[in-house]
């Protein structure tokens, strides 16, 4: 069969009805268009620039095994909340095994009465969402986590995307029907403002890789990963423990359970944020490169707070700032030209 030209492939938001001037409902339209991502081998659908009200839960759902490229290519374009009823605002559900899917250039507005912004989920073993992509995203203001991605997803990118200002920027797991999430890599995000975490791992996920990534003046953790983590790489946390209300009752910007491993990563702190990493391990965790810096009444900020099972070990290599151990962890840890 001979491949779709690409502008058969190409339908945009505005050839079903979609007028974008923030004052229309465009829910409708959208919908419809959003139905052509997967429906017949696929198609890539651009929402042009503009402000798309939406009123419910648009839906993407994979019911066919799918190779194609297909998803939404979008710059300018915003789709502005008008949930109230504590619903997603975009939905893409696998019931399927779906490869290339791709999210580019979208920004969701929330009202903070609807629930997620964006939902990617692969809810079992026998569905699957990988290869995929959110590129240039922004998500921000939503009533629930700025994007949830959930289940049998896997081999799969976040690039250069913000999540501001949600419950949680961005939450990541397992689902509870047997999908594992991994091998998602995350490469220049930002979570910044949001009232709880600006990045969660949850149902005991684990691999995932944050690259060059920043959170700054969350709620609570910057990162909390407590089940583990596989990388975190020229990654800054800054000021984070904003509902703290004081230094005294702040924390750390990352939190971990069991492993971990971070390499050339920093903290900075004028407020309530008193640690660059907290965790507990019970295999292995190691820093290199890593160095903290605070000011004002943060400036007695440490690098690290760690304690752990007898079997935890820890390698701390040429980093700066304090070390803090409790239970007795020093003595299995090992610091390699390191300096408080």
């Amino acid at each position: 069969m001979a491949l779709l030209s690409p502008a058969k492939r190409m339908l945009s938001v505005a050839d079903f009805g979609a007028i974008g001037d923030g004052v229309a409902d465009d829910t409708a339209a959208l919908q419809m268009a959003f139905d052509r991502v997967s429906a017949n081998g696929g198609t890539f659908i651009d929402i042009p620039p503009g402000t798309y009200k939406v009123t419910s839960t648009l839906n993407i759902t994979f019911t066919q095994d799918s190779a194609a490229h297909v998803g939404i290519i979008s710059h300018g374009a915003i789709l502005q909340s008008g949930i109230t009823d504590g619903s997603p605002l975009l939905q893409v559900v696998s019931n399927a095994v779906v490869r290339f899917f791709l999210i580019e250039g979208l920004q969701i507005k929330g009202n903070g009465q609807e629930g997620h912004g964006l939902v990617m989920r692969a809810a079992n073993q026998a569905v699957f969402l990988y290869n995929c992509c959110l590129r240039d995203v922004f998500i921000e203001g939503c009533g629930g986590d700025g994007c949830l991605i959930e289940g049998n997803i896997f081999e799969s990118q976040i690039d250069n995307s913000f999540f501001r200002q949600n419950q949680n920027g961005l939450s990541m797991g397992n689902s509870t029907s047997g999908g594992v999430l991994s091998a998602i890599h995350l490469y220049g995000c930002v979570f910044g403002q949001n009232r709880e975490t600006g990045c969660q791992m949850i149902n005991d996920a684990t691999d995932a890789g944050f690259h060059g990534c920043y959170f700054l003046e969350n709620g609570t953790w910057g990162a909390n990963c407590p089940n583990g983590f596989t990388l975190m790489s020229n990654c800054g946390f800054e000021n984070n423990w904003m509902s703290a209300g004081s230094f005294g009752a702040g924390n750390a910007g990352v939190a971990f359970q069991n492993f971990g491993n971070m390499i050339a990563c920093s903290a900075t702190s004028r407020h309530y944020q008193t640690h660059l990493v907290t965790g507990y391990v019970t295999s292995i965790f190691s820093m290199t490169g890593c160095f903290r810096s605070g000011v004002e009444e943060a400036g007695t900020m440490h690098l690290s707070k760690l304690s752990g099972t007898p079997g935890g070990k820890a390698s701390i290599i040429s980093c700066n700032g304090e070390r803090d151990y409790r239970d007795g962890f020093q003595t299995r840890a090992t610091e390699i030209a390191s300096i408080p």
